[in-house]
């Protein structure tokens, strides 16, 4: 290719890739001339010297044997002139199209080049090639270089027609390198450096190259056994590069896998420790390609062949082999999809194709027959028979292989985990491997019992029988009426829970009224809604054994046998690893499938071990009986209602002698128990299981047994969201008395309970409010209760009152009367304790709320933000400054609606005329993080940034030095956001408070006279303003920036803290502006820049 304009014309130009004006090379005449004269002049001179040292004519050395592959690795560097032999096809599979390669058209103009003789040079060069592979083999097999030219050949000749396929992935990560280095975003439209769109498209032509395919020839299938028999020889680093390459060829040759099949089959019949290295690399061939590995092939011929061959295989003791065997059982278990046994094409299909035939572009062969459908539909079904002969057969070999060999432990396991992999929902397992999986329920060996616990789920699953479903229309419950919005209304308050009308009785548990899905009916109704229909038509769970199918015998075979059954629960409350062992989701899921599919047939044979069980104290144990519950009733949906009502007089007083004797370390699995049998269940239907659980909750027990029975509870209703209204309104009123409770891990727990109580409490757009608790009216009672913290946190917070008698000894004015009252005020410890520990409480409840909110927060935590600024320092009481700063932190980053800030501004206003110091501090930090999560809200009115203003500039003038500090702070991250429009008025403004006069003169035994405290006051105001203005700009120096350091230049002697504030101020900037202080500097006069040494470099001792 050439370009028209030499490089350095557009040194760092952006490109066009629309118009590039490439003109591309095609070699011609004289250039396939010249490489045939090279072809032939260096090519047949080496191939006759390689074929002579085959034939032992003449004898080389590994170094000129060496240098004759070099020469023909070399030769072959013009493969893109080199045709591919022509020769038929192998027939790898049975189709009905003919095989036919797909190349891209991307010949020379001057023809290809051939030997001298006029034959083809690939397979000049490949038979030569493969008799000296079998030379080499049989009397140099440590020539490892010369076995990795080899394989280079192989490469070319196999899988390489145009290029290497390592290098062009080399040159795809070499591109997407140099782009990311050379690329200018601020550009964009894909117009990088001319070079690089250059090598762009180089990169697109050889992708075109590489999707090209060829069809597998004899030669092609000799090629890629001689690869095998390099991948399985001697040593490591030839059998590595030779396996890269036949993974390569794998994907190149769509069922080329098949040709190596019997050579691996037999690798594996020999002995592994008399051919290790032979097995070894077998078994790396299996596991490779990566994502697609040999050994998953979707093929159930060659698995019927290759699974009980690995299998079978002769036990080695050596590391690496088990390590490549541990290898093929998780690449089987994570690459081994459900593939298609039986393939069905519906007539709808066929419809849709002969449309398709009949439009527009017509197609070039003739409309198929329906004699050629009937045909091709026939061996559809050969082919389905056919699959399902193989996959049986597949079963029954392994079958074998563990009942009727002596298989070695490790390769018992690895042929269970292959049948468990192999489950399909068209075919259940038969009932001899039904049997055999039940039985290694009980083996001892934790690994198979942990196989055979997942291929149980799957085996319950496949006997699992269709449930009725009926279809109802929703409204008719609620007369007809159809919601106008999200949320809680008459058309869905009939899938609500209610104690009133929950079913008691057989009739109203039949009644096709219970959705089970949550979301159903809040938002608005679908025209038909499917529900289960009576348990009375549902499949039969009262079933004699000769009733069952085969596999459903050997089920009822196992769990009727008391002593199965007391193995099984003996094993599964064992303990695996201390401290690491959770809810086992398997467990729970097969106990499911067994309680669904055969009702309470066995309940009774696993009610004794779940009363020993909630009674043991230790973790395995307990674990073990809330996976048994939560599968019992997950797996009762479908009983009928005197099954159910039998079910829960037997297991509620399991239950509760569970949550009497609940740990610390299995509070976790209760919870997950209960919330997982509520989950995506109709709360009417497990009535019993919500009402047991609101039982009383915090008994005077043991604090831990407190925090376990309402974790429990949450878990159950946090699974029911808005449809359990009244039971929250229930739990709400009892929990009242219990929000002041003495312990922190149940104040703790209270208020996440709170969080999901009112969660439900949201209006969405034209949606009605909720049923729920709602948020007002519990702020409303908790206000009054905290108001007794404002009269003891002056006491403990108030620094400034200090400040206040100063003010009043030197001017004679009286304090604030409310100060005077709280001073005076006698508070009750008791009391104070209980108000402390219900401001905790809420604390817990609003941060949970705020940090699980997927909305914008709920304007009513703001009536608690006067209280938490003064509680956020209370020295006596870490845990509650604690929970206060956290509260703080999380209302402060939350979401604001526009209705909600002038509540917002309101209450910071309010704190910041407080009388703490700390308080008026903390509402500025507050203030500072809710303006900067809520920018464009608080921006989109000019009212509420007048407010953010006046906030920030009255505590700027504020009697405590650490809140003006920090008011200044504040204003200078408003100034750098580009909150605040007008500087210049407020630059002038600071410079005439600056301009303040103060007395200096002190009267005799007596403090700075207060009218002279107030001026000096103000004037700090002013200095802090500056200061804000040259803080807010830490990388530039803005044209007022220079004026305003002359202005403080004159202010270093005042009366402190403004010269300390102004040199700490000037540090900063020193700090901030150093890195680039030669471009900063020419912004300043000579005078400015005087006056700002002045101000940097303090004066010598003598000046």
């Amino acid at each position: 290719m050439c370009i028209s304009l030499l490089c350095w014309q557009d040194w760092g130009m952006p490109g066009n890739p629309y118009s590039m004006q490439l003109k591309w090379y095609v070699p011609g005449n004289n250039e396939v001339a010249c490489v045939q004269s090279l072809i032939s002049r260096y090519l047949p001179p080496e191939l006759q010297r390689i074929n002579s040292f085959i034939s032992d004519e003449v004898q080389l050395t590994r170094e000129e044997l060496q240098c004759s592959l070099g020469i023909v690795i070399a030769v072959l560097g013009c493969r893109s002139m080199l045709p591919v032999w022509d020769e038929p096809p192998v027939k790898l599979i049975d189709s009905c199209l003919p095989i036919t390669p797909f190349l891209p058209s991307v010949d020379v103009g001057g023809g290809h080049v051939t030997m001298p003789d006029g034959s083809n040079v690939r397979k000049s060069v490949a038979d030569t090639v493969n008799r000296l592979q079998e030379k080499l083999l049989l009397c140099r097999e440590d020539d490892t270089k010369s076995f990795f030219s080899l394989i280079v050949l192989w490469e070319y000749l196999l899988i390489d027609r145009f290029g290497s396929k390592s290098c062009y992935e080399v040159h795809w990560k070499n591109f997407r390198m140099l782009k990311k280095v050379l690329e200018n975003k601020l550009v964009g439209q894909k117009r990088h450096l001319r070079a690089l769109l250059i090598d762009r498209t180089m990169l697109q032509h050889e992708s075109l190259l590489e999707q090209g395919s060829m069809c597998l020839t004899p030669t092609h299938r000799q090629m890629m056994i001689n690869l095998l028999t390099l991948s399985t020889s001697h040593y490591s680093e030839v059998r590595s590069r030779a396996q890269v390459k036949l993974f390569t060829a794998l994907d190149q040759f769509s069922y080329s896998y098949t040709v190596l099949i019997p050579h691996l089959l037999r690798n594996l019949q020999q002995d592994s420790s008399q051919f290790h290295e032979q097995f070894k690399g077998s078994l790396y061939v299996l596991l490779g390609p990566k994502q697609n590995p040999l050994v998953t092939r979707h093929d159930w011929e060659m698995l019927m062949n290759l699974w009980p061959a690995i299998v079978r295989t002769k036990p080695s003791e050596k590391l690496s082999v088990i390590r490549l065997i541990e290898n093929i059982v998780e690449s089987v278990h994570k690459h081994f999809p459900t593939i298609t046994i039986s393939l069905q094409i519906p007539e709808l299909c066929l419809a849709a194709a002969r449309q398709l035939w009949n439009s527009s572009p017509a197609p070039c062969f003739q409309v198929v027959s329906d004699e050629e459908v009937a045909i091709g539909m026939q061996q559809l079904e050969d082919r389905n028979q056919y699959n399902t002969d193989q996959y049986l057969a597949l079963l029954d070999s392994l079958m074998d292989a563990m009942q009727q060999e002596n298989l070695h432990w490790r390769y018992r396991s690895m042929a269970l985990s292959f049948l468990r992999d192999l489950v399909h929902p068209d075919l259940p397992y038969s009932a001899r491997t039904v049997r055999y999986f039940l039985h290694t329920l009980i083996h001892d060996s934790l690994e198979l019992r942990k196989i055979a616990i997942r291929s149980t789920v799957f085996l319950l699953k496949q006997q699992k029988r269709a449930h009725k479903k009926i279809l109802i229309d929703p409204l008719s419950f609620s007369g007809g009426e159809k919601a106008k919005g999200p949320g809680d209304h008459a058309s869905n308050r009939w899938v609500q829970y209610c104690s009133k009308t929950r079913p008691l009785t057989a009739e109203a548990w039949d009644t096709p009224c219970y959705v089970h899905k949550p979301y159903h009916g809040f938002y608005c109704w679908p025209e038909q809604v499917e529900v289960y229909a009576a348990s009375g038509e549902q499949p039969a769970l009262d079933r004699s054994h000769d009733e069952l199918t085969a596999e459903e015998k050997e089920v009822d075979l196992f769990f009727s046998d008391q002593q199965n059954v007391d193995r099984l629960v003996e094993l599964l409350a064992l303990e695996e690893k201390k401290g690491k062992d959770k809810f086992n989701g398997y467990r729970f899921i097969m106990f499911k499938g067994l309680f669904r599919n055969h009702g309470d047939t066995y309940l009774n044979h696993f009610l004794p071990h779940l009363e020993r069980l909630v009674t043991d104290k230790h973790e395995s144990s307990q674990r073990c009986a809330a996976e048994i519950i939560a599968g019992i009733i997950r797996g009762s949906k479908h009983w009928p209602f005197h099954k159910v009502s039998a079910l829960w007089k037997a297991l509620a007083p399991i239950i509760r002698l569970a949550l009497l004797n609940m740990t610390v370390e299995t509070i976790a699995d209760w919870g997950i128990c209960f919330a997982t049998s509520s989950e995506n269940r109709d709360p009417n239907r497990h009535h019993w299981l919500l009402e047991l659980l609101m039982e009383d909750p915090l008994r005077d027990e043991a604090s831990f047994i407190e925090c376990g029975r309402l974790y429990t509870l949450q878990g159950a209703l946090n699974q029911q969201e808005w449809r359990v209204s009244e039971l929250f309104h229930r739990l709400l009123s009892y929990l009242k008395p219990f929000l002041t409770h003495p312990f922190q891990n149940v104040r703790e727990r209270l208020g996440s309970v709170l969080t999901n109580i009112f969660e439900p409490d949201i209006l969405l757009l034209g949606g009605s409010r909720t049923t729920s608790p709602h948020i007002t009216t519990f702020v409303s009672e908790i206000i009054p209760q905290l108001a007794v913290l404002y009269q003891i946190g002056p006491k403990a917070l108030d620094s400034s009152s200090n400040h206040i008698e100063l003010r009043k000894k030197l001017s004679g004015e009286s304090a604030d009367p409310v100060m005077n009252m709280l001073e005076n005020m006698q508070v009750n410890g008791e009391e104070r304790d209980v108000a402390i520990r219900l401001l905790k409480t809420v604390c817990r409840w609003v941060t949970g709320s705020i940090s699980r909110a997927q909305y914008a927060t709920v304007a009513e935590y703001y009536e608690f933000f006067p209280l938490v600024c003064l509680m956020s320092n209370y020295d006596a009481d870490e845990e509650l400054s604690r929970s206060c700063v956290s509260m703080l932190a999380m209302m402060g980053q939350a979401l604001m609606l526009p209705q909600h800030v002038p509540v917002v501004l309101q209450s910071v206003s309010k704190v910041s005329e407080s009388i703490s110091w700390w308080a008026r501090s903390s509402c500025l930090e507050f203030l500072q993080v809710v303006v900067f999560h809520n920018m464009a809200t608080i921006l989109s009115k000019q009212v509420w940034i007048r407010e953010v203003l006046d906030i920030v500039l009255q505590l700027l003038e504020d009697d405590w030095l650490e809140v003006r500090e920090k008011a200044s702070q504040v204003l200078g991250g408003l100034l750098h956001c580009n909150f605040i429009e007008s500087t210049d008025d407020l630059i002038e403004k600071f410079k005439l408070k600056s301009k303040t006069k103060v007395k200096k003169q002190q009267v005799h035994g007596h403090a700075m006279d207060a009218v002279d405290l107030q001026s000096l006051r103000l004037r700090h105001s002013g200095i802090l303003g500056l200061c804000a203005f040259i803080n807010a700009y830490p990388y530039d120096v803005p044209e007022f920036v220079p004026d305003v350091f002359l202005h403080l230049g004159d202010h270093l002697n005042d009366p402190q803290p403004i010269p300390s504030t102004i040199r700490k101020t000037l540090g900063d900037f020193k700090r901030t502006h150093h890195d680039n202080w030669e471009q900063h500097s020419l912004k300043f006069t000579e005078q400015q820049l005087g006056v700002l040494r002045d101000l940097t470099i303090p004066p010598t001792y003598y000046a």
